[in-house]
């Protein structure tokens, strides 16, 4: 059971973004996506599946972003998932430190050694790429897409590719604790005021799919309250413990 929170977890973090300097590409995207930097807010509801080996795991997943706050919250749809309230996850980022809390095991504290892997905010926010993290690699094809590739100066094994003609970010790769994990961006709709939003994302972790996202609804820039964010101040316990804790 600890392998299928690990994947469940991974996966709702996993759910921003990267990249150079000058190439026609980048310019044309940061054009394109300048007006997105207008968006302060959003809430967006999903369904989503989990999978693990021959299990599938249905849950809502609803995100409330504010600034550099944003919180996750996993409800469970199956009544088999129900019975595993570990699996009830609410993932909150109160723009300072990073929180994980169910009924089970309380409050877990995501160490900050950690934070670098929790995006939260990847399926919502895929605009947000720093090209100057980033170098360009050339083309490739993705699920017959023809892309342009940027890998990360860091870490030449994390990558993004934009589609050469919409600009959309079409996919994104990661080595996290030597697993190879692949976002994929698929099915960009107009939503309002002719923003556009991915309205499936799919994971996959070592060749091997572990999660499906599917947009319901999104709203942009409505009013949320800073106590969206706000987490108790109770004794918490640090990622590490809450696994041991998990086992027993």
């Amino acid at each position: 059971m600890k392998k299928v929170l690990t994947i469940f977890v991974l996966a709702i973090f996993l759910l921003c973004f990267t990249q150079n300097n000058d190439t026609e590409l980048i310019k044309q995207f940061k054009e394109k996506f300048s007006k997105y930097e207008n968006i302060k807010s959003i809430k967006a509801t999903y369904k989503a599946t989990f999978y693990n080996e021959e299990e599938q795991y249905p849950a809502t997943v609803t995100i409330v972003s504010k600034g550099k706050k944003i919180k996750t919250e996993i409800i469970p749809d199956s009544a088999e998932f129900r019975e595993v309230p570990q699996l009830d996850v609410t993932i909150i980022n109160d723009g300072e430190d990073m929180y994980m809390i169910n009924m089970v095991t309380g409050k877990v504290k995501i160490n900050d050694s950690d934070k670098n892997y929790y995006y939260q905010d990847k399926g919502i926010k895929y605009w947000k790429v720093n090209f100057d993290d980033y170098v360009y690699e050339g083309n490739q094809k993705v699920n017959k897409i023809q892309t342009s590739v940027f890998s990360k100066q860091e870490d030449k094994n994390s990558k993004i590719f934009i589609d050469n003609k919409t600009l959309f970010l079409i996919q994104q790769q990661e080595i996290l604790n030597n697993d190879i994990l692949l976002l994929t961006y698929e099915n960009y709709k107009k939503i309002q005021s002719d923003y556009y939003m991915p309205h499936k994302l799919i994971l996959n972790m070592n060749g091997k799919k572990i999660m499906v996202m599917e947009l319901q609804n999104i709203v942009l820039n409505p009013e949320i309250d800073d106590s969206e964010f706000e987490v108790e101040e109770d004794e918490s316990m640090d990622l590490d413990e809450y696994f041991k804790n998990y086992d027993e």
